[in-house]
């Protein structure tokens, strides 16, 4: 298995001839369908479990994922995005080795933080200091960290070897694995907060598996040196990246951890459950928007500053109407969604579900800014733009929540998203050139 190192810039360029438009097109059309349908149906099993579960219970799930969701920016500094460019351009002659590296270190590196987080668990449990529901499901989520990891690294594997469609079928399998088994535990009356957690982690193990195998890929074993330099390479890359997304992930994250220990963790699950409902346009605007860099970094190579601009704009108006028809949607459609989705179960907060359909368009805005910030080599507007955030985040929850509740998190939500617009915004002013050549 052998992957072609790209040669020069013109090989980012998709549009230079029809056959490779058309190639493009399709790799990015499967891509966008393998990432609706892993996310679809997430998205399905929360809003299933925000439906069934008592809202202390699912309360305890969302404070647990977003626990998961925390320790997945490590898994995801340090494997997931190393492994697209670092495989590719150095590893291109022993590709299997390096997958089969990536697949032990997953391993490696998952297992300590899966223990750390269902230990963490077992000791509310065990000293009776936390919720039941909340140490249960502690305890699953660390279970199924592990496994729900492998199946991400999986995925970007075929992603790697410029087969997108292996990664289609290991989402398509975690989804049907996925949903039927919990139908199959709903009807059993087995469902909770952990058992939705196993499910995950089940389903994750066998798609991971199973795409491996029918994508016949082959796993080399490598050898202890090569796992140490992989380690020592893949952390040299992926620290700056750490460093960028925990604040960005706990600026996230913190809305539910302060609702829950502020307010409780009935009130976190509906916070959650108000979240679920904008997750598919947010999902749309990330994978729609990473299929752009590849253009707008051919165009920073050939040194066209003005078709980078007009690409980046481009990107931003086309996601920034998307996200406002479906805010609009939402506002418009608030208290039906939540009857058709919960059955009335959180009418008394839909109200809140107009201002949450803010934050597609807040995460829209500075999409395609950010991305031209990304293809003229300024990464570090991640980290600028992740301490920022965090600040925001932070304060806001302290401020907020305690006087309004969850119509407080939602607040600091959306503060938090939009200071990211007005930091973007700042630093593409500052250092985009002011008058771009025009090739």
């Amino acid at each position: 298995m052998r992957l072609r190192p790209f040669q020069n810039v013109s090989d980012f360029a998709p549009w230079s001839s029809f056959g490779r438009l058309r190639s493009w097109g399709e790799r990015g059309s499967i891509a966008l369908f393998d990432q609706g349908v892993f996310s679809g149906s997430n998205f399905i099993l929360n809003i299933l479990l925000a439906r069934w579960l008592a809202p202390s219970d699912y309360g305890a799930f969302a404070v647990a994922y977003s626990v998961f969701l925390f320790l997945s920016g490590f898994h995801n500094a340090i494997l997931l995005e190393p492994m697209s460019i670092i495989g590719p351009a150095n590893y291109a002659d022993r590709l299997d080795q390096y997958l089969g590296q990536q697949i032990r270190l997953n391993f490696a590196l998952t297992v300590p933080l899966g223990i750390v987080m269902a230990g963490s668990g077992w000791l509310l449990q065990v000293t009776g200091t936390g919720d039941p529901w909340l140490s249960r499901s502690l305890i699953g989520a660390g279970i199924a960290l592990p496994f729900m990891l492998f199946l991400w690294v999986t995925r970007r594997a075929f992603y790697v070897i410029q087969r997108p469609m292996g990664a289609l079928r290991s989402s398509v399998i975690y989804a049907a694995v996925l949903l039927m088994a919990l139908w199959v535990v709903h009807r059993m009356a087995l469902d909770s907060s952990s058992t939705g957690f196993a499910l995950m982690g089940a389903s994750s193990l066998l798609a991971g598996l199973l795409s491996l195998y029918l994508g016949k890929i082959g796993i080399g074993k490598g050898s202890a040196a090569l796992s140490r330099e992989l380690l020592g390479v893949q952390w040299g890359f992926g620290k700056w990246i750490v460093a960028a997304t925990i604040p960005m992930l706990a600026a996230g994250q913190a809305q539910t951890f302060f609702t829950a220990s502020m307010v409780g963790l009935e009130a976190a699950g509906v916070l959650r459950a108000l979240q679920n409902l904008i997750q598919p346009m947010v999902q749309a605007i990330t994978a729609i928007g990473t299929l752009g860099l590849p253009a707008l970094a051919a165009d920073f190579g050939r040194g066209n500053l003005s078709g980078l601009r007009r690409k980046g704009i481009f990107v931003t108006l086309t996601l920034t109407g998307m996200a406002t028809a479906y805010g609009l949607v939402v506002f418009l459609a608030a208290r039906p969604i939540e009857e058709l989705l919960y059955g009335g179960k959180y009418a008394a907060y839909s109200w809140l579900i107009a201002p949450l359909g803010l934050i597609p368009i807040f995460i829209a805005l500075p999409t395609g800014i950010l991305l031209i910030l990304r293809a003229i080599q300024k990464p570090r507007i991640y980290l600028i733009s992740g301490v920022v955030t965090a600040v925001v985040g932070l304060i806001s929850c302290i401020v907020l929540i305690p006087i309004w509740g969850v119509a407080g998190a939602v607040a600091s939500l959306v503060s938090t998203y939009g200071a990211n617009v007005f930091v973007a915004l700042y630093y593409y002013r500052r250092w985009f050139p002011s008058r771009p050549n025009r090739s």
